[in-house]
């Protein structure tokens, strides 16, 4: 159900975003919580890439560049690069990957006039990624999550007692070298715990292979079958401010790929690891906690959110209390306990859901965007229609989620 709120003026807001509609589903739940939850009006460009410079942006009141969009990547054209930097709109970016050509990303920002920010980035460390002197325009910066609750998973029926086939679950993908330990260690969980469950005889079901991967349905029923998840701080152990690093351990990986991961970290990276980090929550532990199952993860920050012992069993990154961590795996009275406890916290509060997160962000609006400055109006099925008929976008919002139409091209023929 669409929740709507009146007192305060609606402001016309337009996203731009490179979704494809076979996401995962955290990228489809953020980017309808604005529309199903804020007071403003929203209107989808699903596909910037289309764009040519053509689209009309004076009736906006906001341009918001979601975080699939890469500032520095080919998914804007220099002519909508253009016409949003001389757009009147208030500008605002949501940003992830924030280990990447972090100066040049602030470039980036300042050249599109940036204003406001939302960052995975920790408050502490705002000023060493987002300069004043680097990005003028910029007069908002706020931490954020990279997801959130979505009411699905509110209104999910927890079940901890019922029998799942799997006592280990996890799914993730290798990650670069050059994104330092804390990106390695999603590779290193999965070895580790590989091993641990043969040796102590539990069903395991632990992969880092793209081929393995699941989305939708096929994810949910996954997490339903699995007593525990593993799971490890998302974001990077290196930062890379000038992509330097990353270039360099390309090019090494290119003449030599079968180098090690030691080794290339000691060629390029050993005296930045750990130097600035970015630790923050993976929307998957939310996941896991909406249906259930307990997290065993390794020790870190997670952006503040998660305690450990008491949401998750800590696994030590030297596996050092290894003995530990599978005796209380194979608890499955504590495994229920603390999985009861993590759902308490994180989904039956509300204090993570999308729903608090669109009456916050409504809030930082109200502060930097005091009223309408866009100018006429802008009618929805216009919009939607343009879009369709000339920048080719077949994916619109629709009710509770998004429909995706015939292609243009398909309809003409008809």
């Amino acid at each position: 159900m669409t929740t709507r709120h009146s007192g305060k003026e609606r402001l016309k807001i337009l996203i731009l975003s490179t979704y494809e509609g076979m996401d995962a589903n955290a990228v489809r739940d953020y980017l309808l919580s604005f529309r199903l939850h804020s007071r403003h009006d929203y209107y989808y460009v699903l596909d910037c890439r289309r764009l040519d410079g053509r689209l009309d942006l004076r009736p906006f009141d906001v341009i918001v560049l979601f975080w699939d969009v890469f500032l520095l990547g080919p998914e804007l054209s220099d002519a909508v690069r253009e016409q949003m930097a001389h757009a009147p709109a208030v500008k605002v970016v949501f940003l992830q990957d924030e280990y990447r050509d972090v100066r040049r990303v602030n470039q980036a920002m300042a050249e599109l006039g940036v204003r406001l920010a939302f960052t995975c980035v920790a408050e502490a460390d705002h000023r060493v990624f987002y300069p004043p002197e680097a990005i003028p325009t910029l007069e908002g910066l706020y931490t954020v999550l990279p997801g959130y609750v979505p009411r699905y998973l509110e209104e999910a029926r927890l079940d901890v007692h019922g029998p799942r086939a799997i006592d280990i679950g996890y799914r993730s993908r290798a990650m670069p070298f050059y994104l330092g330990d804390l990106g390695q260690d999603k590779t290193v969980i999965a070895e580790r715990f590989q091993s641990l469950a043969r040796a102590q005889r539990l069903a395991d079901d632990i992969s880092v292979l793209e081929r393995d991967r699941l989305y939708g349905r096929q994810w949910v029923k996954f997490l339903r079958d699995c007593r525990c998840v593993l799971g490890t701080s998302s974001g990077a152990s290196v930062v890379d401010f000038t992509g330097e690093i990353r270039r360099a351990c390309e090019r090494h990986l290119a003449l030599r790929p079968d180098a090690s991961y030691p080794d290339v970290k000691a060629r390029f990276f050993a005296d930045a690891d750990w130097k600035v980090v970015i630790d923050t929550v993976s929307p998957r532990v939310f996941e896991a906690a909406a249906l259930g199952c307990t997290l065993v993860q390794h020790e870190g920050l997670y952006g503040g959110i998660l305690r450990p012992d008491e949401h998750y069993i800590c696994v030590r990154r030297d596996y050092s209390n290894a003995a530990d961590v599978i005796d209380r795996v194979q608890d499955r009275g504590f495994c229920r306990e603390m999985a009861k406890r993590t759902h308490r916290d994180l989904i039956a509060s509300g204090r993570y859901s999308f729903q608090a997160f669109a009456r916050w962000f409504d809030g930082v609006l109200d502060k930097h965007v005091p009223g309408r400055g866009g100018e006429g109006s802008v009618s929805a099925i216009r919009f939607y229609g343009e879009g369709y008929l000339r920048q080719r976008q077949a994916i619109v919002p629709c009710g509770a989620g998004f429909v995706v139409t015939p292609s243009a091209q398909l309809v003409h023929h008809l």
